[in-house]
């Protein structure tokens, strides 16, 4: 656990090993401050995230370590109610429903308190309540996040929206998708990779995420699972593969 989680310092040759150079196939995010790769420690098996800050970037130390550190579990916990507290309002409450279309953990803003905002609305559309909005061409938010059924139908449902972003590919390091992980480390009880209560979470995330939309739960469902007013979801036999 030392090894993981504990706070130790990495030489630059360690990082442009884990991160192949700094390759652009592994590059996950660009911001202000410089651009973040996805790397992997072989020597503790270990897939790791590394920013990069850009030379010329007007922001420095200051700004970095504003960012959060390890959440403890309450503090994920109160996020994800935030965020599908968020999705139900846009979806059920308004008098029209709003389609997001670019749900992803980095449009997602914390106060000080940790309470989630749902930000970034530049692909939302609005559309009558049973209704899915249709476009011409797949302009339906950030790709890696966007549902199957929104590039097949090039039209976003409220069920698109609840899908989690633990679809994204892991990196092309022959483990498959993160979902398809997280559906076999639940299936096989792996206590050691989740705990009871990230199973409770894992469940309702890896639900949302069915490669169906039909067979994902509805954000009210979500929210009544995390107030406790629903009994927990079930994983099927087997792991779900697109109709």
């Amino acid at each position: 656990m030392e090894m993981v989680t504990a706070a130790r310092k990495f030489s630059y040759r360690e990082l442009r090993i884990a991160t192949s150079n700094f390759a652009d196939e592994g590059l996950l995010g660009e911001g202000g401050l410089g651009k973040v790769y996805l790397g992997f420690l072989s020597n503790i098996n270990c897939s790791i995230a590394v920013k990069r800050i850009t030379p010329n970037s007007h922001q420095g130390v200051k700004e970095y370590e504003s960012e959060p550190c390890l959440l403890t579990r309450d503090t994920q916990y109160k996020i994800a109610v935030g965020v599908a507290s968020a999705l139900f309002y846009l979806q059920d409450e308004w008098n029209q429903c709003v389609l997001h279309r670019d749900i992803k953990s980095s449009n997602v803003l914390l106060d000080l308190s940790f309470n989630a905002k749902l930000g970034d609305l530049g692909f939302a559309r609005v559309v009558d309540h049973g209704q899915g909005s249709q476009t011409t061409k797949v302009m339906l938010g950030t790709d890696g996040y966007i549902a199957p059924e929104c590039l097949d139908t090039y039209k976003a449902i409220k069920e698109s929206d609840d899908r989690p972003e633990i679809q994204n590919k892991t990196g092309g390091m022959g483990l498959g998708t993160i979902w398809e992980r997280v559906f076999l480390m639940l299936q096989t009880q792996d206590c050691l990779a989740i705990t009871s209560w990230n199973k409770w979470n894992g469940l309702v995330g890896l639900a949302c995420a069915y490669p169906n939309y039909f067979d994902r739960p509805s954000i009210t469902q979500a929210v009544d699972i995390f107030s406790f007013k629903a009994a927990l979801l079930m994983l099927p036999p087997g792991m779900p593969v697109p109709a």
